[in-house]
């Protein structure tokens, strides 16, 4: 009987099942994956130096650099600043979307809206006091002018320190809550094909995501497709997330569900998720975005930012 050859070792097969003996290269093209992806080294360079600096600068500055570690979409951050001598202008960055995934530009806006709410909190804890105003003209999503105050403590604030070299943005291994070998190892295999990259989400979410969950949460509106609407929901969810990660809770955006909705919605196929998903709520409330909380087993490592020079305009 002929034996086929062993299948080659993928991120997926290595996340299933870590029997096998890893042998790493120090030189060529499997040295070269350790240098990119930082396995030695996770959480460092210079796309986590956000991460590190952010308490540092004063002033307005300061407070655009704790805006940009706010939660976004699938971590596109899809935000600009510019800053004044009396406060800041924030801005869509129109290229910075998920494409088909939100065709409506909701979840975009209501990632805007969670670093408006870092934006405010950074101002108070720098004494100067925010006044927001959502949608100014047309030109601007909001436009944040400060005045002289006292610098402000707030647990929040403190809550906000708690491909990637080069675009500092995505989805990330580190992010994953893996352990740290299993990390390591992981990002020194070659990438899953799309097709098994998506069966292995799948299965995590059953087995993991929702089979673990202690509660889930769902920011509800009767007015899902206003912009302001979806600004303050922005806000509100950094709030959430913050007092959450104040409190040894963790919390995990869990949005294909609303996702789903819009696709259906905007492609005009059969509404299937909108329906199910409407018997769980109060009447006349459309859903917004999801998540689930719990205590974590692990801490996940934070993801890639922007630096504050590359968000301004």
């Amino acid at each position: 009987m002929q034996t086929l050859p062993a299948p080659p070792w993928t991120r997926r097969r290595l996340l299933r099942s870590l029997g096998a003996t890893v042998v790493v290269a120090g030189t060529g093209a499997l040295g070269y994956r350790v240098y990119d992806t930082a396995a030695l080294r996770p959480g460092s360079g210079d796309a986590y130096d956000p991460w590190q600096h952010w308490r540092d600068e004063p002033g307005l500055l300061g407070a655009v650099g704790a805006a940009v570690l706010a939660a976004s979409p699938h971590n596109t951050q899809p935000w600009m600043f510019g800053v004044r001598a009396d406060g800041v202008d924030v801005f869509v960055d129109a290229e910075r979307g998920t494409g088909t995934v939100d065709p409506y530009r909701r979840e975009q806006h209501i990632g805007i809206g969670c670093a408006i709410e870092n934006l405010v909190l950074a101002c108070r804890a720098r004494g100067l006091e925010p006044t927001v105003t959502l949608l100014p003209d047309s030109s601007r999503l909001a436009r944040v002018d400060v005045r002289s105050g006292r610098p402000t403590s707030d647990v929040l604030h403190d809550a906000i320190g708690d491909h990637i070299q080069r675009h500092r943005d995505g989805l990330t291994l580190g992010g994953q809550g893996f352990g740290a070998t299993k990390l390591a190892l992981a990002k020194l295999l070659p990438a899953s094909s799309r097709a098994d990259g998506d069966q292995f989400w799948l299965k995590q979410t059953r087995t993991v995501h929702t089979a673990t969950a202690t509660a889930y949460g769902v920011i509800t509106t009767g007015t899902p497709d206003d912009r302001a609407t979806q600004l303050d929901a922005g806000r509100l969810l950094e709030r959430i997330h913050l007092t959450a990660t104040s409190r040894g809770i963790a919390l995990h955006h869990m949005n294909q569900i609303t996702e789903r909705i819009d696709r259906e919605r905007s492609t005009g196929a059969t509404a299937t998720f909108a329906p199910r998903f409407a018997a769980l709520l109060p009447p006349g409330q459309q859903p917004l975005l999801t998540f689930r909380v719990g205590y974590p087993v692990r801490h996940a490592a934070p993801s890639p930012r922007r630096a504050t020079t590359e968000v301004l305009r």
